[in-house]
């Protein structure tokens, strides 16, 4: 989450034989009890004669082993994309993102000193465990081998998109691109009155037309926005910490440099 799924996805999908659903499929965490005709009718959304290769991005299936091992139950031979960004930066986006769809009220720093009793009920609000990559790399490759693993890092995204999604093209074995529209998509847009939406996401759900009609009037303009919350420097900093063995960690497995993050 907050790694460049959504815009990866829509990159991807640019390419006519690859399909990958607008939304998050989130089979294995939400839907699994709708069967596997729900799934391929999810998955074949958006698909033409041209499509080769099916696919989703939901990143919270990297939570748990529980996916892991309903989605080898499922395709054994399937391969995955792992989208990594500086552990801290994506933390921090994690928790605007909750803040602003009403799942989260708490401050930044007071999250984070109530993660741990907090992620036994709801395991999105695990800012700082989330960002330890290379645990959740290595659940996987118990069910899972290295090769059917293709890693990315989201800086390299942002500086060289097409670039990025054609060496992803070779790893599916599907036509490379000669051009892309890159636009960043899902971008963090601060709404109006935040609060509100928590409190009426916490008390009456969003599947109402209370939280329709809240989430219209709390939506900010996109010429005018919202100011967005910064980190505070010392958190960074205090975080950066924490998460560097984990990062050596996964720069072992990767084989790729990413000191400064």
């Amino acid at each position: 989450m907050k790694s460049g799924t959504s815009s990866l996805g829509y990159y991807a999908s640019q390419n006519p034989e690859v399909n990958i659903p607008e939304m998050e499929g989130h089979f294995f965490d939400r839907h699994y009890e709708k069967g596997l005709d729900w799934y391929k009718q999810y998955l074949l959304t958006e698909s033409t004669d041209q499509t080769k290769v099916f696919g989703e991005k939901t990143p919270a299936y990297a939570w748990s082993e529980t996916y892991a091992k309903q989605i080898k139950a499922i395709n054994p031979a399937v391969k995955l994309v792992w989208i990594f960004r500086n552990p801290v930066n994506r933390a921090f986006s994690h928790y605007l993102h909750n803040y602003k769809s009403g799942a989260e009220y708490l401050g930044f720093d007071k999250a984070l000193s109530k993660e741990k009793s907090r992620i036994k009920k709801d395991i999105n609000l695990g800012y700082h465990w989330a960002s330890i990559y290379i645990d959740q790399v290595n659940v996987f490759l118990k069910h899972f081998s290295k090769e059917q693993m293709h890693f990315i890092l989201f800086e390299d995204l942002k500086k060289d998109s097409l670039k990025v999604v054609n060496n992803l093209f070779d790893f599916l074995e599907v036509s490379k691109v000669d051009k892309i529209d890159s636009k960043v998509v899902n971008k963090t847009l601060m709404p109006k009155h935040p609060v509100l939406r928590y409190f009426v996401r916490q008390t009456l759900g969003r599947e109402n037309r209370v939280w329709n009609k809240v989430y219209g009037f709390t939506t900010p303009d996109p010429n005018n926005p919202e100011k967005i919350p910064t980190i505070n420097p010392e958190t960074a900093e205090r975080l950066k910490k924490d998460f560097e063995p984990f990062n050596r960690q996964l720069e072992a497995l990767i084989g790729r440099e990413i000191g400064y993050w």
